[in-house]
């Protein structure tokens, strides 16, 4: 029995329910103004009970209303009775279409009823909510100009006519975006029905399942499976697949790949000194600069750590070595420029090792084992650079006996200490000397601290290491002392070591108890070690002062430039770096940089080292300008002790 219905039956005036032309309900006063019962009018045309039972006519007025269903509502009326009676029946009628409608607004779902056209007819309470709509201001709105994007208008026409041309029971299910009012987009999950409404016309009823959320779930798993969270970039995984793919396509096609590994050196120093923040500050803006270098075919990744991989793939076999150098070249040069962090700026390098398939690998582990080993070539060779792998110079396995052969080369004493000369600038003549560690590797003979330091630091070692260059150098100054002789020494420590909180305390009883005069001494320490965290470094540093030690800023003009904290530090000397001096005299502005350290060094009451200087021309440009100290090549390359004996006891005369 049809909502409302107990409420007509205690009206006077007839009322009956039309569905396709028959009669589908009638109330008790149909049934006694016409003499027929219901069980006899229903299914039974309209017109057959337009007449009494006995045949004569009927003296009412009817009145015809569309139901929220589709069906009509037909009222007569006596023509005697009142209007009252009319509104009365228009009421009943007006709260059952409401009442339906509260049905189609509590629905979960999206409800939507289009005409052929695209013509909003209906839209329920859940669908004005999602689509910014609560005053209905969409109906009679066209939904495919209205509500679909415009890229996606011409294939929602397309379904819209499949549908209608379909007639009664085509169905459609699809997923769409859809742009609300508020111009915001939300992904629908849609089931589109064609049916035909009580004039036959042929309208489409839309159900959807608000799915934004589900997707944009969805999107950030995709996310966090295949991209690197901090940076943005492919991850190591997405990367590595893509790696296989390009090797499988490239040996079907006879073409070629290249590999690039790409590691910011002295990168610790950041998340030492400044924290992991700065850190991930300043591997978001190398993300950023590099970003652009992988083209149309390639792809640059984040591979972990301070680590950067750049995959070109698709390359033409004669030419795929020039485009990896040139790829190499434009990484160097994009990081040339100093970055911001913390207030500071400072520069950042990288070791960069190229790998190329076919050439130097026949898989894609190979390829990424191979630029691994090119980039530590790199490292080995100044860093700054990009270095093409040539060949098994050095076992790709051989890293993982780093470590043993490390701490084999400290309990065996194979570490050694060489000195270079820091003399005065104008006249040649020795001031004092930099000890500097090397190590006397059984297998590969001296090897310079660029090639095991990195992998010493990482390896936990950095503090054995150290301590036995104390002693060492303790050692060695008590030989010259027994030899009447007292150079002055300047040594390097790490910026991990610093870290230590007894470093200072440590470090004076060693010398105390080795007899050594920490005046003699002058320790080094990194520009970006010495200018950030100047709460805890300030301190340290004066503690170091108050042991006598001379304090020295090494590779001054690379890193951090803070000139406000620099002269708040209790420090000595400035090294200027040897990057400025490599430019003298044919670059202008590495002079004017030179003269500027010099007159700051004069300026805070420090001393000036320059240290590169290889050719007549800058150690004649250097004293010039008044710069005290320098040390170089031209004055003469590290000396074992033996050799540097032999030069004070040759200079003391």
């Amino acid at each position: 029995m049809p909502e409302g219905t107990d409420v007509l039956d205690a009206l006077p005036s007839a009322v009956a329910f039309v569905d396709d032309d028959a009669l589908v309900y009638v109330n008790a006063a149909f049934e006694q103004i016409t003499g027929w019962t219901a069980g006899e009018l229903l299914g039974r045309p309209l017109e057959a009970a337009l007449r009494r039972r006995d045949g004569t006519p009927l003296p009412c007025e009817l009145t015809r209303s569309e139901r929220a269903d589709g069906s009509e509502a037909i009222v007569l009326t006596d023509r005697r009775r009142a209007s009252g009676e009319r509104e009365m029946i228009e009421t009943v009628l007006r709260v059952e279409r409401d009442r339906a409608q509260s049905y189609v607004d509590v629905a979960a779902a999206l409800l939507v009823i289009l005409y052929a056209d695209g013509t909003i007819s209906l839209l329920n309470r859940h669908g004005r909510d999602v689509l910014d709509d609560p005053r209905g201001e969409l109906i009679g709105a066209n939904w495919i100009d209205t509500v679909i994007p415009a890229d996606d208008r011409p294939e929602a026409r397309q379904a819209l006519e499949r549908l209608v041309s379909g007639g009664e029971e085509a169905v459609e299910r699809y997923e769409s975006q859809v742009v609300t009012r508020r111009g915001r987009r939300r992904n629908v999950a849609w089931q589109a029905t064609a049916l035909a409404d009580a004039k036959g016309r042929t309208v489409v009823v839309l159900s959807g399942q608000d799915i934004t959320e589900h997707v944009r779930a969805e999107q950030e798993l995709r996310r966090l499976a295949f991209f690197d969270a901090l940076t943005g970039l492919p991850n190591r995984s997405q990367f590595e697949s893509r790696v296989r793919a390009a090797v499988t396509r490239a040996r079907r096609r006879q073409r070629a790949v290249a590999l690039l590994l790409v590691d910011l050196d002295n990168f610790k120093l950041v998340n030492d000194s400044l924290g992991h923040g700065a850190g991930d500050r300043l591997l978001r803006r190398v993300a950023g600069r590099l970003r652009g270098t992988e083209g149309d075919r390639g792809m640059l990744a984040r591979h972990g750590g301070d680590e950067f991989v750049l995959l070109l793939a698709d390359l033409p076999r004669d030419s795929a070595e020039q485009a990896a150098r040139e790829a190499g070249d434009q990484l160097v040069q994009r990081l040339s420029k100093p970055f911001t962090v913390a207030g500071a700026e400072f520069h950042v390098e990288a070791s960069i090792g190229i790998s190329i398939y076919p050439e130097d690998a026949d898989s894609a582990e190979t390829l990424l084992q191979h630029a691994d080993v090119a980039m530590y070539q790199s490292k080995g060779r100044g860093r700054a650079a990009a270095t093409v792998y040539a060949g098994v110079t050095h076992d790709p396995l051989e890293r993982l006996s780093l470590s043993r052969r490390l701490r084999r080369a400290i309990a065996r004493d194979e570490l050694a200490l060489h000195f270079q000369p820091i003399v005065w600038t104008a006249s040649g003549r020795l001031h004092s000397m930099e000890a500097l560690l090397r190590w006397e590797d059984p297998d590969r003979g001296l090897v310079h601290p660029d090639q095991f330091i990195p992998a010493a630091e990482e390896m936990g070692l950095l503090d054995p290491i150290g301590a036995w260059v104390i002693g060492a150098l303790a050692a060695q100054i008590g030989t010259w002392r027994d030899q009447g002789l007292e150079p002055k020494v300047s040594f390097n420590v790490s910026p991990r070591e610093l870290l230590r909180p007894d470093f200072a305390v440590d470090l004076g009883e060693r010398l105390r108890s080795a007899g050594v005069d920490p005046a003699m001494l002058t320790m080094e320490l990194t520009e970006s070690a010495t200018l950030r965290e100047p709460e805890r470094i300030g301190p340290l540093l004066r503690d170091l002062r108050a042991l006598g030690l001379q304090l020295a800023i090494d590779d001054f003009g690379a890193g951090w430039s803070s000139l406000s904290r620099l002269r708040l530090l209790p420090v000595h000397m400035l090294k200027i770096d040897r990057s400025f001096l490599r430019a003298i005299p044919e670059d202008p502005e590495a002079g004017a940089i030179v003269r500027a350290v010099i007159a700051l060094s004069d300026a805070l009451g420090m001393t000036t080292v320059a240290e590169g200087v290889e050719q007549p021309v800058q150690q004649h440009f250097l004293a010039a300008q008044g710069c005290p100290l320098s040390q170089g090549r031209l004055f003469g390359d590290a000396l074992t002790p033996a050799a540097m004996t032999e030069r004070l006891l040759h200079e003391r005369g």
